[in-house]
This record gives structure tokens, sequence and C-alpha cells, in this order.
């Protein structure tokens, strides 16, 4: 799958998670990242590929690249700078968390928290 890669993130940070309130991938994106316990946050898609006042000082250009190379599929999740599908995105997000040792041993708990007895 294609990747857009932004060149000016470099660090996991805060997860972003661009999507549609009626999308069913998109919100289990959203509470995946809750479960593992990574600082995230979601921001409707339909805000940064419409027409606004200041598209061209926040991240409309990025998303909407974005968007249509990963050819509308949702959710466009950006991780470490890089535009990502939900399953790469998933991947990625473990990646990073395991390079890191308090960030691996946070998304261990979380795992665990929410694992059934």
């Amino acid at each position: 799958m294609v990747s857009y890669r932004s060149p000016s993130r470099s660090d996991l940070g805060t997860v972003i998670v661009y999507g549609r309130e009626d999308c069913g991938v998109c919100k289990a994106a959203v509470e995946k990242l809750r479960a593992m316990g990574v600082p995230h946050r979601k921001v409707g898609i339909g805000e940064r590929l419409e027409y606004h006042e200041g598209w061209k000082t926040d991240d409309s250009i990025e998303v909407s690249s974005a968007y249509y190379a990963l050819d509308g599929h949702l959710p466009i999740v950006l991780v470490a700078g890089e535009y990502l599908d939900y399953p790469r995105a998933m991947r990625r997000v473990k990646e990073l968390a395991c390079r890191s040792p308090i960030a691996a041993s946070a998304v261990a708990i979380s795992a665990l928290a929410t694992a059934p007895a």
C-alpha cells in the first residue's frame, strides 16, 4: 500500500486519525489506539478535504494528498509523520512502541488490562 510522508514530523507523538463519523473502521482505529494507550486524536476528514479559511496553513494539503494516494480509503492515520492506511498504521505504532521501553511497557500493560479474562 502507498504511504505519504510528511517531512515535518519525526517521532510518534500524538497519532491522528482522519475519518468520518459513519466509518466503522475509523471508530475501530480510535478504539484500538485507546486500548493500546497511545495518545491520539480524531479529526473529521471532511474538514480537511473542503476549501476553508486557513487551508494553506493547516494540514489540509497533506491530508488531501494522502486521501487520494490511498485511493480514498479511510481512515487515514498519521503516525510519526507518515499518512498510512489503518493496517499499516497499527503495525507502525506497534513497531515504534517496541523501540521505546517505556512505550512498550505502556502498550503491554494496556493490552493486558483490556484482554478478556
